[in-house]
């Protein structure tokens, strides 16, 4: 494809991407997420090779075909709920921010952050995750988050404006480790998404949920090299479409002078924190995605 037509397609799908965004952040939060999750249901018959995706992909946790279509139709109509909360994220008050969302555990986030030395936050594509930066920098915590630049520069530019808005500080997933290692050393919470294999990124053959996948190593070779306290934590949907996340004990990855050895175990203890994480809320993590090999 050539770089001139596609500068026309992004622009062809950014135009209409824009007026959506546009109507969904006017409209009541209420009345914004009922027809979010009527738009889910009226494309659900439509979406095939997703549903089929996720329904072969949740056998790993879920071996009754009937449950797992439950899921996979709940599923879709909550990515349409959180992507409307993070669309409307930019436009929210700080007191509006803390009102929907709840957190369980914080006071581990709060001891290991005081040490002054930099946490390593480690988190899952499920839920509206863009509160969870947001959030955190609103209560005062130094944040910056790792993660992929959009294929559309102007949707990037919104996505990066809106995390700056909030205070966090936003890096490239090409960024060089020893700049992440810097914000790590003075004192940041670093948060990173560590839940998919993506291309941008290099990966590793691990296992998760009992099957092989390819895991990002990046996130382990930083905590190795940093020796920062990793937190995993994740946000989901609770029944009255307000937030809560959930913090789990922090850790640290044990160095034995064999990196390959290191990185290995490293990323069998994260795709466990994955695990956990994603069975806080089966029906928000984005089975859809072709995760297992």
């Amino acid at each position: 494809m050539s770089h001139r037509f596609r500068k026309i397609k992004n622009l062809l799908l950014f135009i209409p991407m824009l007026f959506i965004y546009s109507v969904f952040v006017i409209l009541p939060r209420k009345t914004a997420l009922c027809i979010a999750s009527d738009v889910a249901k009226l494309l659900y018959p439509l979406l095939k090779k997703e549903k089929r995706i996720a329904f072969d992909n949740l056998a790993v946790i879920e071996p009754d075909p009937l449950k797992r279509r439950l899921i996979v139709r709940k599923l879709f109509v909550n990515i349409a709920k959180n992507l409307v909360d993070m669309m409307r994220l930019w436009w929210l008050r700080r007191d509006e921010l803390f009102s929907v969302v709840d957190v369980e555990g914080e006071e581990e986030i709060r001891k290991l952050y005081n040490r002054g030395k930099g946490v390593l936050v480690i988190t899952t594509h499920q839920g509206a995750f863009e509160y969870i930066p947001a959030y955190l920098a609103a209560k005062g915590y130094k944040v910056a988050v790792v993660g992929r630049r959009l294929y559309d520069p102007r949707l990037d530019r919104m996505l990066v404006s809106m995390r700056r808005s909030w205070g966090t500080v936003n890096l490239a997933t090409d960024k060089e480790p020893e700049k992440l290692s810097r914000f790590l050393s003075s004192g940041y919470l670093v948060g990173l998404l560590v839940d998919l294999n993506l291309r941008s990124v290099k990966n590793e053959k691990s296992i998760l949920f009992g099957r092989e996948v390819l895991s990002p190593k990046g996130p382990v070779l930083l905590a190795l090299r940093s020796s920062s306290p990793v937190v995993p934590l994740a946000i989901r949907r609770t029944r009255d479409d307000r937030f809560k996340i959930t913090v789990l004990p922090g850790f640290y990855l044990l160095r034995s002078g064999n990196l390959d050895e290191d990185v290995r175990a490293g990323l069998l203890l994260f795709n466990r924190c994955v695990e956990s994480l994603i069975m806080l809320a089966v029906d928000e993590w984005p089975w859809t995605h072709p995760r297992f090999l």
